[in-house]
């Protein structure tokens, strides 16, 4: 019969709150030079429910299962903003009161509570030290951006979700079986009212979405109609199918994001999202913090090649080279640079970061000898990570016999493109202190001979790097190692007899030469600001 006249008492919108009742013994006010203090002193553990507006600015307070005998009553605090709150007693008790205390705020103003002891509730807030205008808040977030506090023990849980959306003036609907749906004990400080309503339902095993200003809690088997919201978000900066799958952090087991482009073909702007109304408010967060401006790239690339000297057989000697020009004797080279960083052969690639004055010096030393020059010099600006791609090649036009002879002995001949490219892919990445990530992908072609009957089929080498390394911004990276050797026929003769036809064998000589070069890449990344 008791059961049956609590069942009656919460459906006619009564509270049951198990625990002992306190008493309310005063409330006193106490100032600091940053911070106003109000406490609440008790004569035993209160249990509360706390919730915070801010349209209208409004802060409340509810104390379950305590009472006060000096009557309600209201009170300006002696503070700036100046706040006044009303202390209220509930009729709606079961031998249980409850303590309404609503704070009316002049402005926005962000309350604190805590419990300096068992007994004791602080409220702070800090003293205000310049007013700044607060940015409209949409609908949506105005509900659950509201903050709340809890504190309870082995109450109902159908209690604490109906004094939870009492204190926040919401509209809620439960179904008969969450009125036996147990005692929960918790507590809560200064949370989202999302995530309050989430802690306490999910783990009981019910769950919530709102509809038409609604806030429905069902079990997780049940299906509604209605359940799920669906929003389309037109971005300005960002890539929807990358924005989508950062949303899976924040969205429910029954969310969905799909991008799409709002023109018949280009990149994905818009973004759909269909999930419970109540995940809206973090994936709008998610959104705005991913749709801003990206920060970008600037690769300047230098592809330069020089001849190797007689005594350069493993590569550029930068020493022997930097002893030949003055006013750069090799002892004024940094002396953690380490020429053998630089040292390459035919079975790969090496890359080495370089200093400005360091990258300054072999520049003037490469100017200064006649057999180096620059093949290449592209720029190109990418976005943070995102992949930009550098072709530099040259397209060969080789003969290449097609079928048989004809009657006459002839054969018929047509063209065939050989390409050979160097290539490189790199991807940068903005790290702290104006440091870039590179990750670089470098293809090199070269001939290194020609094959077939006529030795008209040229032999391509190719040689590939992946790597990752990390420059400042504005500093360069030096890419070398590729060596390359051309076989060369330097005839020598005497003139006029040297060109007659049978004694110019007795004038003329042909000198085999064989020319090593090395091609040089640098890299120089920069942040454009």
């Amino acid at each position: 019969m008791k059961n049956k006249r609590v069942i009656f008492l919460l459906l006619m919108g009564i509270s049951v709150v198990q625990g002992a009742t306190v008493n309310l013994l005063g409330i006193s006010q106490k100032d600091s030079l940053d911070r106003y203090y109000l406490t609440l002193s008790f004569d035993g553990p209160p249990e509360y429910v706390t919730s915070q507006k801010f349209a209208p600015p409004t802060y409340e307070l509810k104390l379950v299962g305590a009472r006060w005998d000096q009557g309600d009553y209201s009170k300006w605090t002696n503070t700036e903003p100046l706040i006044k709150y009303v202390l209220k007693t509930s009729k709606r008790t079961l031998g249980k009161p409850i303590i309404d205390i609503k704070f009316v705020l002049t402005q926005n103003t962000s309350i604190e509570l805590s419990m300096s002891n068992e007994t004791d509730l602080v409220l702070s807030w800090e003293t205000p030290k310049k007013i700044e205008e607060k940015e409209e808040i949409s609908e949506e977030e105005t509900i659950f951006s509201q903050r709340v506090s809890l504190n309870f023990k082995s109450a109902a849980l159908f209690d604490v979700v109906r004094l939870l959306t009492e204190a926040n003036d919401l509209n809620v609907i439960l179904g008969d079986e969450f009125i036996d749906a147990g005692t929960v004990t918790l507590s809560l400080d200064n949370v989202l009212l999302q995530t309050a309503l989430d802690a306490i339902l999910k783990v009981n095993g019910y769950e919530w979405f709102m509809q038409d200003d609604i806030i429905i809690v069902k079990s997780r088997e049940q299906e509604f109609i209605g359940e799920l919201f669906s929003k389309i978000f037109p971005l300005e900066y960002g890539d929807a199918t990358i924005i989508g799958p950062a949303l899976a952090g924040v969205m429910t087991d029954k969310g969905l994001a799909t991008p799409f482009s709002s023109r018949a073909e280009g990149e994905a702007d818009h973004l759909l999202v269909k999930d419970r109304i109540s995940a809206f408010y973090q994936i709008e967060k998610v959104i705005k913090q991913l749709d801003k401006p990206q920060k970008q790239v600037n690769i300047a690339i230098k592809f330069m090649e020089t001849t190797l000297k007689e005594e350069e057989h493993l590569g550029i000697d930068w020493a022997f080279r930097a002893e030949a020009i003055s006013p750069f004797p090799s002892d004024t080279l940094p002396e953690t640079f380490d020429f053998g960083e630089l040292l390459g052969d035919m079975k790969g690639l090496n890359a080495v970061q370089l200093s400005t004055p360091l990258l300054s010096i072999m520049m003037q030393i490469l100017a200064a000898d006649n057999s180096a020059k620059l093949l290449q010099e592209p720029h190109v600006t990418t976005f943070n990570n995102q992949t930009a791609s550098i072709n530099v090649g040259t397209t060969i036009p080789i003969l290449v016999p097609q079928g048989q002879g004809s009657v006459f002995g002839t054969n018929p001949y047509t063209f065939e493109d050989q390409s050979v490219n160097i290539a490189l892919d790199v991807t940068p990445r903005i790290n702290a202190d104006d440091y870039i990530s590179l990750k670089i992908v470098a293809s090199v072609q070269a001939i290194i001979g020609y094959v077939g009957p006529d030795a008209d089929r040229p032999s391509v080498s190719s040689r590939d790097m992946n790597t990752n390394v990390m420059v400042k911004s504005g500093g360069s990276l030096l890419i070398g190692g590729l060596i390359f050797e051309d076989n060369n026929l330097s005839i020598s003769k005497v003139p006029f007899l040297g060109d007659i036809p049978i004694l110019k064998s007795f004038f003329s000589s042909t000198i085999e030469r064989t020319d090593q070069r090395e091609l040089l890449v640098f890299i120089t990344p920069s942040i454009v600001y």
